[in-house]
């Protein structure tokens, strides 16, 4: 269901629409809430971000893209609370995440 055929995007607007599906169903509570959307590079972070942009026509995401090209300051706005009647929703390169994990696990070790 991910489809077979190269640079196939349709994934990304099946997950686009599970975004904006959850995002907007009857359990919300009123607190901020964030999404993360593994993806595997730049290009589909962009391709993603694209979509939700045109799919989002009630605007009740607040679109964060997060990749080591960004700026420091871009990437830290995943730590802030998103506006007011806003879902977070963050594009986000798997391998960025298990470099972060190898590191943080390599670094506790006790081994030499």
């Amino acid at each position: 269901w991910w489809g077979s055929a190269e640079n196939d995007e349709t994934y990304l607007e099946l997950l686009a629409r599970l975004v904006l599906h959850l995002v907007s169903g009857p359990d919300l509570t009123a607190e901020a809430g964030s999404v993360l959307c593994f993806l595997p590079g730049w290009a589909e972070i962009k391709a993603c971000m694209d979509k939700f942009k045109e799919l989002d026509r009630e605007q009740r995401l607040w679109l964060l893209p997060l990749h080591s090209s960004l700026p420091k300051e871009e990437q830290q706005l995943i730590f802030q609370h998103p506006p007011e009647g806003l879902t977070k929703a963050i594009g986000v390169m798997e391998a960025e995440f298990h470099l972060l994990g190898a590191f943080s696990a390599h670094r506790s070790s006790s081994k030499p």
